[in-house]
């Protein structure tokens, strides 16, 4: 049986804990809010790929709710032309170089085309294993047509200089 001092501080230690979840608890809600107000597309995934957290802006750009999404291999939703770069992408990542970044070629659920530069970030734990990628993107759609026009301009313009030769 527990003496009165002994249940005393069984009952601060609980309370202490407690207070400390509710506080943990306010900094997660804090920082989902935060997620999913900025601009960006954030998902958060096991090693195996399998979604377990995404943002408003990732369930918008793949026309899924978050309770859809959660436990999904997050390559059902790659375009299939993109599919490699992603696994390659993924396979580069170690302890020495957890992070990586690539462009990739997306289909909305409307059919229009966008871009997305990705930043994949793998988590390790002290024994090398991975725990988890992190991965935010940036909808670079606007960028990627303007260099394309730019592009189409300037080999138009190489072809017109070649005529005049």
């Amino acid at each position: 049986m527990l003496s009165i001092p002994a249940l005393f501080l069984a009952q601060l230690r609980f309370k202490k804990i407690f207070e400390l979840r509710e506080i943990l608890d306010m900094r997660e809600r804090e920082l989902d809010e935060f997620v999913n107000i900025i601009p960006d597309i954030v998902t958060r995934s096991t090693p195996e790929m399998k979604i377990t957290f995404a943002n408003r802006h990732y369930c918008e750009i793949i026309g899924r709710d978050v309770e859809f999404l959660i436990g999904r291999d997050f390559t059902e939703f790659v375009h299939p032309s993109a599919l490699d770069s992603v696994y390659l992408c993924i396979a580069a990542l170690n302890p020495e170089h957890p992070a990586q970044s690539h462009k990739q070629f997306h289909i909305n659920p409307d059919g229009s085309e966008r871009w997305i530069y990705w930043t994949n970030l793998m988590r390790y734990d002290l024994n090398n294993q991975p725990l988890e990628l992190l991965s935010i993107g940036k909808d670079i759609t606007e960028l990627q047509f303007a260099q394309e026009k730019i592009g189409a301009q300037a080999e138009k313009l190489e072809a017109a200089n070649h005529s005049l030769e």
